[in-house]
């Protein structure tokens, strides 16, 4: 059942109590919980603290709906006190939340301080809450998607350096800020038409980019869509306080607003450039990942390594990242499976990579793995060093358990690549 949206002016009313009561951000959200009040912990923290259910006119006979509303705000924000206002009059539930008791309106709070959010669940229904208020501005004004709201809400993001909620400005810990936009984005991006084909799914995404190491000095994705593999990579070497130089580049324009703006924001430097990767040189890097197009035909025919020509996207694509790297470099690539088996100008292109590099993996994932087609999909690790041994593995349902750090396959797989693991530590 949709809870009835409340009165406003008696939202506003509550706002301003709560305010007055010392709380230094107090939001609305009236699909959810009326009115919700912020207070600094003693550590500095930002946490949810008091929650007001708006009634009007109120009786004894709707207290327990505003019971069981308040109970689930603390069940879900961890709030410590729960109001009632009927607009005239203040109750306040006990700690058992079974009753109400009239008060004068809500306890000043302890910490006046302005704090900073970094608390990751709050923030994200923070985060979320504000966007889609953004989103809904922007369309009135200016009919604008979602997926162009979001990338107007990242680049205010990206250069104020601080969430506004209505009248409050609230700084946010970068780290807990940068984990809740992916999240934002991976979800906005996937309710598009079309968007998962600007997405990596993020558990290959994240594999992908520890199977690649964070030994490298320079990470391309020469076919980066939104960037959200450069964003896992970002994750890894944050993780272990190194740093990089990421590099991602595009074709599509739109795509690359939403790129450029969370490169703005990612922790680790990261650069983003509009540019045809099958016809501009590409700088040579140690570390490659990418989910090419895929089905993708060329206009124009590719000359492979091997003197070949092809429209073929996939092989042409596994061509330019292998030429982009460096000598002991390695590519992490997420392809269809048809390229493993496929006869002609696909096996020629296979017996000449056995022969100019180290295919040093090859990792088949079930359908689904692959977002915006049910084909299977194959991750491709290339060493650019002499042929040597494949590792050879065929994951169904349960890859996503097995390519996790402490995954069966993810292990050996490190084992035969010769790296080393180590459960991320900050530095």
């Amino acid at each position: 059942m949709t809870k009835p949206r409340p009165d406003q002016s008696l939202t506003r009313a509550a706002e301003e109590a709560l305010r007055t009561a010392g709380y230094p951000l107090v939001t609305t959200d009236a699909g959810r919980f009326d009115v919700v009040g912020y207070a600094v912990d003693e550590s500095g923290r930002l946490k949810a603290d008091a929650v007001v259910e708006a009634k009007r006119p109120f009786d004894v006979g709707l207290a327990d709906d505003a019971l069981e509303i308040l109970a689930q705000a603390r069940s879900e924000l961890a709030t410590r006190r729960h109001y009632v206002f009927t607009g005239t009059s203040w109750f306040a539930a006990d700690s058992g939340l079974r009753r109400l008791t009239p008060t004068d309106g809500p306890e000043p709070v302890e910490h006046h301080a302005v704090g900073r959010l970094n608390d990751r669940d709050v923030a994200e229904r923070l985060l979320s809450s504000a966007f889609w208020a953004w989103a809904d501005r922007e369309r009135g004004q200016r009919q604008l998607r979602a997926k162009e709201s979001l990338d107007d809400f990242l680049l205010s993001l990206s250069e104020e350096g601080r969430l506004t909620l209505g009248r409050d400005n609230v700084s946010v810990d970068p780290d807990v800020l940068w984990a809740v936009l992916q999240h934002l984005t991976v979800r906005v991006l996937g309710q598009q038409a079309g968007g998962s084909e600007l997405l990596t799914a993020q558990s290959v995404a994240s594999a992908m980019a520890r199977i690649a190491g964070s030994e490298g000095s320079a990470y391309l994705d020469p076919f980066c869509g939104s960037g959200s593999l450069l964003w896992h990579v970002a994750d890894l070497l944050r993780d272990v306080g190194r740093q990089a130089h990421l590099l991602g580049r595009d074709i599509n324009p739109g795509v690359l607003t939403t790129a450029r703006a969370m490169a703005r924001l990612s922790p680790v430097p990261m650069a983003v450039e509009q540019s045809d990767s099958f016809a501009a040189a590409l700088p040579m890097c140690d570390r490659v990942l990418s989910q090419p197009p895929v089905g993708l035909r060329l206009q124009k025919p590719f000359e492979l390594s091997n003197g070949a020509t092809t429209t073929d996207g996939e092989l042409s694509s596994i061509d330019v990242c292998l030429r982009a790297l460096q000598p002991r470099g390695r590519a992490v690539l997420q392809l269809t499976r048809g390229w493993t088996f496929r006869s002609g100008a696909s096996l020629r292109y296979r017996q000449h990579l056995a022969t100019r590099a180290h295919v040093a993996a090859l990792i088949g994932l079930p359908s689904g793995s692959l977002l915006g087609t049910k084909v299977p999909s194959t991750l491709v690790v290339l060493a650019a060093e002499e042929p040597g041994d494949t590792f050879v593995a065929q994951l169904e349902q349960d890859w996503r358990e097995q390519l996790a750090p402490d995954g069966a396959v993810f292990r050996a797989l490190l084992a035969h690549l010769g790296d080393q693991y180590h459960d991320a530590e900050p530095a």
